[in-house]
């Protein structure tokens, strides 16, 4: 199987560029549990395609654009397609995130699986290509640049994309919810991968937008507590911060190129790390410059 190389749309520390150093570590797989989606750049650029998979995001918008792209990707490519302008994108910032959008999003029914709004998830789409699609080398949207709109980010290969997720299961909510017993399945599969990159910053203390929780931490806590299973093949994504890594993990030192790396130009790309448990396959030893 060829694998997807290009996300939907660009997306501030994705992993594309680590994913065939991810798939390295995890290897062909039953189940492939992602717990922080964003992007989908791990799951897409995958050389595999494991019996089952479940992917989970905490923002509303991006659990929503994929299951969009699975239920009704002609409603999302509709929208999405429109041509970027100054005018539109303050119009559909005001509608997403200020009024209406915002309204729709807070009606779905996260615990129905097929629940979406394909509306909302296409001007998403847009929004997201027109404002850091310039390659990606701002957080915001510079003035007078209007991007290059979804069509031209990625267009002609999301026919790939909604193939490729079109049996994958998506959640929307805490990361936990994704590693129980239950959502691992390790009862009924020989091996499970799970890739955790949580979000990371200049600490160990880092929080969701809502300010719960110790993500970063608890997601290390639970990757190392967990490490030893041997049905369990673990990788988890993160910055250089001086934790302890128990005896038998494999540490490899990346540095990222694009994203947040050109945005803000600082040191913190040199600090990209992968952090992979002892029962990965074929992990490969020392730097990777992604």
């Amino acid at each position: 199987m060829v694998a997807v190389t290009a996300p939907p749309f660009p997306y501030f520390g994705g992993k594309r560029r680590a994913a065939p150093l991810v798939w390295s570590a995890l290897g062909n797989v039953s189940r492939y549990v992602e717990p922080f989606f964003g992007s989908g750049a791990v799951l897409l650029g995958s050389p595999y395609r494991p019996k089952s998979e479940l992917v989970n995001d905490r923002c509303d918008y991006i659990a929503n654009l994929w299951r969009s792209i699975q239920q009704d990707p002609e409603t999302v490519e509709r929208i999405a397609s429109a041509p970027p302008s100054e005018r539109e994108l303050k119009a559909r910032h005001r509608w997403l995130f200020h009024g209406e959008g915002v309204e729709r999003l807070a009606a779905i029914d996260w615990d129905d699986l097929s629940a979406c709004d394909a509306e909302v998830g296409g001007l998403w789409l847009w929004w997201s290509c027109v404002v850091y699609a310039p390659r990606m080398s701002k957080p915001n949207l510079a003035r007078g640049s209007h991007g290059r709109g979804a069509k031209a980010w990625t267009w002609a290969g999301l026919g790939d994309v909604v193939r490729r997720v079109e049996r994958v299961q998506i959640l929307r909510g805490d990361w936990s919810r994704c590693v129980t017993s239950a959502a691992l399945r390790m009862e009924w599969l020989p091996v499970v991968g799970v890739f955790l990159d949580p979000p990371y910053g200049d600490s160990a203390s880092v929080h969701y937008d809502d300010g719960t929780g110790d993500v970063s931490r608890d997601v290390w806590a639970w990757a190392t507590a967990n490490g030893d299973n041997p049905r369990l093949r673990i990788v988890v994504a993160g910055y250089d911060d001086g934790r302890d890594v128990p005896d038998g993990w494999t540490t490899i030192e990346r540095m990222e190129q694009g994203g947040y790396a050109n945005a803000t130009d600082n040191a913190n790309r040199h600090r990209e790390r992968l952090w992979c448990s002892p029962h990965c396959v074929h992990v490969e030893q020392g730097r990777l410059f992604a």
